[in-house]
């Protein structure tokens, strides 16, 4: 039994179609993408430069996304996929008689402009007073298949540039399950900030080493292993860097683990206002059998 999709069910994409056609937004209908049940708008020419939009299976009751393939945006921006913050992330901003050519027409020139003022005060009045972390944005497939934990109480100097962590597991065999940062540690192995005896407590399993460096900027990498290989690059000491010896599983191969983190300013807490934030990411040496 086949289901019908929301344009053959109501009006929205003529009307859609009729709103460009009268706001002079040049567009055309990906009719590919329709064909596997995908509505997909092409904007050749805004003020953005050349755009797209793509509708959810429920439109009109969630919100399409804009991208904006051209733009390179410190805020307001997934730096990934280049899709752009219009509204507010809450389901509260979203109207269903909203379109794209009111959106491009009237809310895209304050996202550009904002998003490019460094002015707390030029655009106060124009967006939400939340905390806009970048790392947010990343997915998956880019960092470990686990996930770790770190004080965020904890500021490091801006002098200490490199040195060693301490991770925590809940385990001896460190299967892919969460783990904690339990110290963070200078060059000359000066403890710089450690975890609670609470904390300690709880990953009180299998200890690992990682190094860590300080960046001015979060790197932007979309794979695990390129972002690994762009920690080690910009670490002073490459060599110091510990391998452990992980067990197969299941979902492990097994071999030699490593593990490198970032240290760079972010909005973590509040908006506007740069703190510190944390990546990390493995390298995983598969240990090869011979039979």
């Amino acid at each position: 039994m086949s289901h019908k999709k929301w344009w053959e069910i109501y009006s929205k994409l003529e009307d859609e179609l009729q709103e460009l056609e009268k706001a002079g937004i040049k567009y055309s209908l990906d009719k590919e993408a329709l064909a596997i049940g995908v509505v997909r708008l092409e904007l050749p020419e805004t003020v953005a430069g050349e755009m797209y939009v793509i509708f959810p299976d429920l439109y009109p009751y969630f919100r399409f996304e804009i991208y904006a393939p051209e733009l390179d945006l410190k805020y307001h921006q997934n730096p990934f996929d280049k899709n752009l913050c219009i509204i507010g992330r809450s389901t509260y901003n979203w109207i269903p008689s909203d379109t794209v050519a009111s959106f491009i027409i009237q809310r895209l020139p304050d996202v550009i402009n904002t998003a490019e003022s460094n002015d707390r005060e030029e655009v106060a009045t124009k967006e939400e007073r939340q905390a806009e972390p970048l790392s947010d944005y990343y997915s998956p497939r880019c960092l470990l298949r686990t996930s770790i934990i770190a004080d965020g109480s904890w500021v490091i100097e801006d002098r200490y540039k490199s040195g060693k962590l301490i991770i925590g597991t809940r385990v001896v065999d460190v299967p892919t399950c969460g783990w904690a940062v339990v110290e963070i540690q200078d060059e000359n192995r000066n403890v710089l900030a450690c975890a609670n005896k609470y904390i300690r407590k709880m990953y009180s399993g299998r200890d690992l080493s990682a190094r860590w460096i300080r960046l001015d900027e979060i790197p932007l990498f979309n794979e695990n292993e390129n972002l690994f290989n762009y920690l080690s690059s910009k670490d002073p000491f490459p060599q110091k860097i510990e391998g452990h010896r992980v067990k197969s599983s299941k979902i492990n191969p097994g071999g030699k683990l490593k593990i490198r983190a970032a240290l760079f300013p972010e909005e973590t807490h509040a908006w506007r206002k740069s703190d510190q934030g944390w990546l990390f990411a493995s390298s995983l040496h598969i240990r090869k059998s011979y039979g």
